[in-house]
């Protein structure tokens, strides 16, 4: 009913199975690229965007220049985890975290001229579609002489903290005693490896990021 009343849903041609991520991403940029928006950000849905802030980020990125953009709030070199890499050993950077944003020309490039490229990208690739992301921008980096500007910045997100009921005194000191722990996204657990639960990838965003079937810290460095 939603989508029919607000048209804010779109119906990709694509099985909900982590293993199908990368082809759901294909087919969101490119349906974004067709639709000829300007910059694509890519958002999981418990976070909200500070649009605000996105464009001025741009802004003062771009500037006078015609440099592509490639942003996120977290970048990896692409080998500080071994499972970063691809099948064939290819090592590239790339952005994690909740938000993920480029500009329409580098996406164009990814899903137009890099189509075929994009989707054979089992020999090259992993099962994480941030990091495959990172290796399509790579490429098409080399391939077409492309300058890419990658813009990290924590301030694109909003918190969003859910309303609770107030609890007891001494739950509320017994919750000032916990050790720290990381955001899974919708909840918090001790380490990252604690966040699926055995819910898999979809329990593993905030601090961490899910890479070939483990749960890791987007801070954490080997």
């Amino acid at each position: 009913r939603e989508s029919e009343q607000y048209e804010d849903i779109l119906v990709t041609p694509n099985r909900d199975y982590y293993r199908d991520i990368n082809e759901k991403l294909l087919s969101s940029l490119r349906y974004a690229v067709d639709q000829g928006f300007d910059f694509i950000l890519k958002t999981d849905d418990e976070y909200c965007v500070d649009i605000d802030v996105v464009k001025e980020l741009i802004r003062e990125r771009q500037g006078n220049s015609q440099d592509d953009i490639y942003m996120g709030l977290h970048r990896f070199n692409g080998d500080e985890y071994e499972n970063m890499k691809g099948s064939d050993g290819t090592i590239a950077p790339f952005m994690s975290g909740w938000i993920i944003g480029l500009t329409r020309n580098l996406a164009s490039t990814i899903v137009g001229e890099g189509w075929v490229h994009s989707m054979l990208v089992a020999p090259y690739g992993t099962s994480s579609d941030d990091a495959n992301l990172g290796k399509w921008v790579d490429w098409a980096t080399r391939k077409y002489n492309m300058t890419v500007q990658h813009l990290v910045d924590q301030r694109m997100k909003i918190d969003v903290i859910p309303i609770q009921e107030p609890e007891a005194k001494e739950n509320v000191t017994m919750a000032m005693e916990e050790t720290e722990k990381v955001s899974c996204g919708n909840h918090d657990a001790p380490t990252c490896a604690d966040c699926p639960q055995g819910n898999g990838e979809d329990w593993c965003h905030g601090d961490c990021v899910w890479l070939d079937g483990e749960c890791l810290s987007t801070n954490e460095r080997m």
